[in-house]
């Protein structure tokens, strides 16, 4: 088993694009990333080690890549001294050699990617509304803040989309 970890946002698919060929596409490990977020994942470095090696899986029979997406900000500002946790995982991993430490572009270059996904347009992870979310108020709040809600957006996408358009022939 190739056991490689890579520490931001990774399988082996490519994207069909309408311009420009393909795109590798990275698929980050979500529980991992909300370990390190919620879950107080941070508070010990062998915990967070022990944590990332659990991504790997000696039944998969092709190289494996585990990686998470985490706020820069985690390791230090919201977990005191998370980076040392980080510090001590990734000293722990290499010098016991668990894993070896890689990035998306030495990874493809030995793994490229074999896989095809096919993109759901106009879809979203974090809300049932999809992309619509982003261009008007649909409603969705925490209930966190009485009389809160998402009119802001209509005109940021709007601008967004005129500050595409503009650039686009350039």
């Amino acid at each position: 088993m190739s056991a490689e970890i890579a520490l931001t946002p990774a399988v082996l698919i490519w994207c069909s694009c309408r311009r420009n060929g393909r795109i590798s596409v990275f698929f980050y490990d979500g529980p991992i990333s909300q370990g390190v977020a919620f879950e107080r994942l941070l508070d010990n470095g062998q915990r967070f080690a022990d944590r990332l090696n659990s991504g790997f899986s000696d039944a998969r029979q092709w190289p494996q890549l585990v990686h998470i997406a985490t706020d820069g900000e985690s390791y230090g500002h919201h977990h005191r001294f998370g980076e040392m946790a980080l510090s001590y995982a990734l000293h722990h991993i290499e010098t016991n050699k668990l894993a070896q430490l890689t990035n998306y572009g030495e990874f493809l270059e030995r793994h490229p990617a074999d896989h095809l996904a096919e993109i759901v347009n106009n879809s979203s992870w974090s809300c049932v509304h999809g992309v619509e979310r982003w261009r008007t108020n649909c409603g969705c709040n925490s209930g966190g803040h009485a009389g809160w809600n998402q009119e802001w957006r209509a005109p940021l996408r709007a601008a967004l989309d005129w500050l595409r358009d503009e650039l686009a022939p350039f």
